[in-house]
């Protein structure tokens, strides 16, 4: 019940709330904020670049992922649960198939598409939550850039930058309806 809870308000919350809060936690942890995370490492080895990078990256990451990764959980719960009332898997339960290979064969084949396809759509979501976390965090990215060509009014880079994310939404959902073709024999013809 607690979960369902969680994944609600994660959903509900709007994006940039929770790019805040997570920006006020990282803060109120360390107290010593650096304006930017990706910085030149000069006499340092190469792995401890690595790890400092990564360990900067946790934070946006989770804030930018958290939302979507909520929704594409709901839809997916919601497919298995539906899935799950079907007369084949009551079949199979006769059979004496487990519940472990029930849900990992039996009812894995029917929800795959679902869960490609919201997955697929989730694309732009997580570009349009870049935008956000990359504001918040001060990370180079095309959110940030998006961002100063805004504040600059500078068009070309604006449209640039919205024909960029364009092109990765159309070309994800593009990739996400192939392999759902692909994977529910229904759906060809």
């Amino acid at each position: 019940q607690l979960k369902n809870e969680i994944e609600v308000v994660k959903t509900s919350l709007p994006r940039q709330c929770n790019h805040v809060l997570c920006f006020i936690v990282r803060r109120n942890k360390t107290q010593k904020m650096q304006h930017s995370v990706v910085y030149a490492h000069k006499n340092k080895l190469l792995w401890d670049v690595y790890f400092a990078l990564a360990m900067h990256l946790i934070l946006p990451a989770v804030t930018t992922a958290a939302s979507s990764l909520a929704v594409v959980a709901r839809v997916t719960r919601s497919a298995f649960i539906d899935e799950m009332g079907e007369p084949y898997v009551q079949a199979a339960r006769a059979r004496g198939l487990s519940q472990r290979r029930i849900i990992s064969i039996e009812t894995m084949r029917n929800v795959l598409p679902s869960f490609v396809t919201i997955a697929g759509l989730q694309i732009g979501f997580l570009f349009s939550s870049a935008l956000f976390s990359e504001i918040v965090f001060n990370w180079p990215g095309i959110g940030l850039q998006l961002y100063q060509g805004i504040v600059q009014r500078d068009f070309p880079v604006v449209q640039g930058c919205v024909l960029a994310i364009a092109i990765v939404f159309v070309i994800g959902n593009l990739l996400a309806d192939i392999l759902s073709i692909a994977l529910d024999p229904r759906r060809r013809g």
